[in-house]
């Protein structure tokens, strides 16, 4: 994997990690977090969520996703 390919998905579970998966379905949190609608299919194909935590009173949320070959991204 590139610097790049790494940045990116650093960046688009970044973004993911604001989805209110308490709220909504998994794709409509996604879209709910202003990810593009023609990105969320992508997304979902490859990362599935592990563990989300929504914000506590502190402020603090954090997701567990996994990626389809098995890499492990935690988004605080």
């Amino acid at each position: 994997m590139t610097i790049q390919q790494d940045i990116f998905g650093g960046s688009e579970t970044s973004l993911a990690a604001y989805g209110k998966y308490e709220t909504f379905s998994y794709s409509d949190a996604l879209e709910q977090a202003d990810m593009a609608t023609s990105h969320v299919s992508a997304f979902t194909a490859t990362y599935t969520i592990l563990n989300h935590i929504p914000n506590t009173a502190s402020g603090f949320s954090a997701t567990v996703f996994k990626s389809s070959d098995g890499q492990l991204t935690v988004a605080i």
